[in-house]
């Protein structure tokens, strides 16, 4: 039996490449450990190899570490580490306001397209947190979030919320000029559709 919903729509994208399965990239299906600040964290080398082309090329690779499965990181620290392994790992923690950077800043370090697509589609959907636009395009220059800038700045539909909650907010007179002619073009576009 089949049920309707009037209005609702579902898109559903799937994300796969065998091309990049890590087993047949080479990696062993075993655990291994990534030494972080000396705490040890027992991973799954192909899964974590699926997030993170660093990591791929990392554990992939013909360095002492390989011979003795223990992988010492540098490049953060142990909570930071632990935290992004939360988001990525099944059960999922959620991105939230205070994390969002912080996930954005390891997904660059660590090489992670889709842990930064995972938090653009976060910064996106405004009703999921309580960042200003200011900030929103703060994140996305720092981390060269084109697609996310281009969005914020396109469902700038007010000419009174651009002018007092964007051009008036603190931050904004740092953000990149460009960016601020891209938002003005938007104030100008927009107060001409509403005030022909």
């Amino acid at each position: 039996q089949s049920s309707t919903w009037p209005n609702v729509n579902i898109r559903l994208k799937i994300f796969w490449s065998s091309s990049e399965n890590a087993v047949d990239r080479g990696l062993s299906g075993e655990d291994v450990k990534v030494v972080v600040e000396e705490e040890e964290f027992e991973v799954n080398a192909p899964y974590l190899s699926h997030w993170s082309h660093f990591l791929r090329a990392y554990f992939q690779s013909n360095m002492k570490e390989s011979k003795v499965g223990r992988y010492p990181i540098e490049i953060c620290t142990a909570e930071d580490f632990r935290e992004l392994l939360t988001v990525i790992y099944p059960c999922g923690k959620s991105i939230y306001s205070r994390n969002v950077e912080n996930l954005l800043d390891l997904a660059d370090r660590f090489i992670m397209p889709f842990v930064t697509h995972m938090c653009e589609v976060f910064l996106i959907n405004r009703s999921e947190h309580d960042l200003t636009t200011v900030k929103i395009l703060e994140l996305a220059e720092k981390f060269n979030l084109v697609y996310t800038k281009a969005i914020i700045i396109e469902c700038l539909t007010s000419a009174d919320e651009i002018r007092k909650g964007v051009m008036r907010a603190e931050g904004y007179k740092d953000l990149d000029p460009h960016t601020k002619k891209c938002i003005e073009a938007q104030y100008i576009e927009v107060d001409l559709r509403n005030n022909p």
